[in-house]
């Protein structure tokens, strides 16, 4: 065939991921929203406790722990952008939503660490 028209030849057949690439490919979707997600709903659970208690520490340290969470995406994400095709698309996808999501967890964190959490 001529004219730059694409022929499908069944020989050729795509890259396939094993196991573990496809969790990694999962994890690294899906775990940067879901802690943000989690630090958004855990740390304002927090606010009450650590206003009457006096354990304002305890957001900063729920912030460093969903922070680091949400940093294991960034390697699982770095390690599949390689792939051809979708998978690489998505890789790039989980990469930048995973960042984005750990960005959002310091800026919410930040403010705790000079503003007390009571009114």
């Amino acid at each position: 065939m001529t004219g730059g028209a694409a022929v499908h030849d069944p020989t050729v057949v795509a890259p396939r991921l094993d196991r573990w690439s496809v969790a990694r490919l999962v994890w690294a979707v899906w775990v940067g929203p879901a802690v943000w997600m989690l630090h958004l709903a855990g740390t304002s659970a927090l606010v009450p406790a650590a206003c009457e208690h006096g354990i304002s520490w305890s957001i900063n340290v729920a912030t460093v722990l969903t922070a680091l969470l949400c940093a294991t995406g960034i390697p699982a994400a770095w390690g599949l952008h390689r792939h051809e095709g979708g998978v690489g698309f998505v890789a790039w996808i989980a990469l930048v939503s995973t960042v984005a999501s750990v960005v959002l967890i310091v800026a919410e964190g930040a403010p705790n660490l000079v503003l007390g959490p009571c009114p």
